[in-house]
């Protein structure tokens, strides 16, 4: 599935497309109200890392070229255990909170960046951002409309071994998924 970022805040879509894209990209989408009166949307997509590559065996002659392939080896060898034994493990959290006004979108994708460097697939990190953004418009659009621009929405991202974790509050009305997304 390939997806295009919109180059506007204009071209972003409205009529439930926002969920419907939303749904496509998640392997776990959930919506829940708080204990605090927020509402909380979880979205969460598996993946799996690209795999380290093993080196060739070392045929050098020279001692020090092979000390090098020697520890090359080694490195991999315990990259990839450290990999295995820690399937749950966190990368990386993020948090922030944003006013209720489409023009944060461009501070959203700023601090989602930050995760470009980590061991994402391409792939993932750009069907992320799609989804990151629409939650975002959504509850700008929907959640908070009639409310101040000033109104708060946290998000967070947590990255794990082979899942990436986001959740967007927002103070709206509560809605009900499920039907949204058979409606879509």
């Amino acid at each position: 599935m390939q997806m295009q970022m919109p180059n506007t805040l204009e071209q972003l879509p409205e009529g439930g497309m926002g969920i419907k894209i939303i749904s496509q990209i998640a392997d776990e989408i959930r919506y829940i109200r708080t204990r605090d009166h927020k509402n909380c949307l979880f979205i969460s997509k598996a993946y799996d890392q690209e795999p380290v590559k093993r080196l060739p065996k070392c045929h050098q002659k020279n001692l020090f070229a092979r000390l090098i392939c020697f520890c090359q080896r080694l490195i991999l060898t315990l990259v990839n255990s450290y990999r295995r034994n820690r399937t749950k493990s966190r990368y990386r959290n993020l948090r922030l909170t944003v006013n209720s006004d489409l023009n944060s979108v461009e501070q959203i994708l700023e601090w989602y960046g930050q995760l470009q460097h980590l061991p994402i697939p391409q792939q993932v990190w750009q069907l992320g951002q799609i989804a990151l953004v629409e939650a975002f418009t959504n509850v700008v659009r929907h959640a908070h409309k009639g409310l101040s621009q000033s109104t708060p929405v946290d998000l967070e991202i947590t990255v794990y071994n082979h899942r990436l974790d986001m959740k967007i509050w927002d103070y709206g009305q509560p809605f009900d998924l499920e039907s949204k997304l058979k409606e879509v």
